[in-house]
């Protein structure tokens, strides 16, 4: 990763601390393997939030339903969801 023993890495860190009230909270993806949508669009939510200072939610049922290029609740692969994103936008 292009790290050195003698970069400075804190013991603790905590971005709800770093940036209070821009990461979204935890969700339950129930007994659907959509893993790979709610990691993607809560990253993309938390950048966009941390970057703009207004909190945004982004719906991985969304990815789940219009990206086929990944297997719905059977899993998905995240390389294929930041490109249907790139290309197809989200809500």
């Amino acid at each position: 990763l292009g790290m050195t023993a003698d970069d400075n890495i804190p013991d603790y860190f905590d971005s709800n601390e770093t940036w209070p009230g821009m990461i979204g909270a935890i969700r339950d993806q129930g007994g659907c393997g959509s893993c790979w949508a709610f990691s993607a669009a809560e990253a993309l939510s938390d950048r966009f939030s941390i970057q703009t200072g207004e909190l945004l939610t982004l719906s991985p049922q969304y990815l789940v339903s219009c990206d086929y290029s990944n297997n719905g609740c059977n899993g998905g692969n995240l390389d294929l969801v930041w490109r249907y994103m790139k290309s197809h936008g989200t809500s």
